[in-house]
């Protein structure tokens, strides 16, 4: 009889136990859920990949990048979410040629943007949107594309050198006319046949990659070439 009283009381209390569990997660986890539906965050990594045709073959690279947003309320008009990318540049080594670097932008997260466009992307609902996309992939448009570099030296910082630009045209007042050229040096810098295929971005779980070090070692940048950030 006492073994059965003991099993029974032990069952309240751990009855008990659990409904006061309960209870604290809904007081701490409801607040916290209808935060996230009004003022959502995101956390959303994408993978550019730069594709290179060359006499010797189809040559690639690819970088992961992870881009954080989070909507806070807008105490002030001009307020926004706040935004911050972790990554590095997409690396393309082409042998003897040479190696080829596809550098990070200062707001890098419009790759993203730009791929896969919607209105209002950084607002509540585009943030919603970015979330949902599941191996997303896009190439990008000339006008969106990076920029690139090589280094002549690559123990050299100082040699850095422009491979591919692309500029927005000027109408005759030096307004800018929505039409796009690129400043291309494939062939000039990397010879006869080398040119630029393609470059995409697809939306992935990878994780943020690790390549530009085994490269340049410990430089993050050099003047406004961002080849590292957001990481050590």
């Amino acid at each position: 009889m006492k073994n059965i009283l003991n099993k029974i009381f032990g069952a309240i209390g751990e009855y008990i136990n659990i409904k006061k569990f309960l209870i604290v997660v809904l007081v701490i986890g409801t607040p916290i859920g209808l935060w996230s539906i009004v003022y959502p965050w995101g956390n959303i990594k994408y993978k550019m990949t730069v594709t290179i045709e060359t006499p010797e073959g189809i040559k690639s690279g690819s970088a992961v990048r992870e881009f954080t947003i989070i909507s806070v309320p807008r105490l002030l008009p001009e307020a926004g979410p706040s935004k911050w990318i972790k990554g590095e540049a997409v690396v393309v080594d082409l042998g003897e040629r040479g190696v080829v670097f596809a550098v990070m932008g200062t707001d890098d997260y419009y790759n993203l943007y730009n791929a896969f466009p919607i209105e209002g992307a950084s607002t509540s609902s585009g943030i919603r949107y970015y979330n949902s996309l599941k191996n997303a992939k896009a190439s990008l448009a000339l006008k969106d594309r990076p920029l690139m570099v090589t280094f002549k030296d690559i123990k050299d910082p100082k040699t850095v050198t422009p491979v591919y630009h692309v500029t927005e045209g000027v109408d005759s007042a030096g307004q800018t006319n929505g039409t796009f050229t690129a400043e291309d040096q494939f062939e000039e810098l990397f010879g006869t046949g080398v040119t630029l295929k393609d470059i995409t971005i697809e939306t992935t779980n990878e994780r943020v990659t690790n390549v530009v070090g085994e490269y340049l070692g410990k430089l993050h940048a050099v003047g406004p070439h961002q080849f590292v950030e957001g990481k050590k």
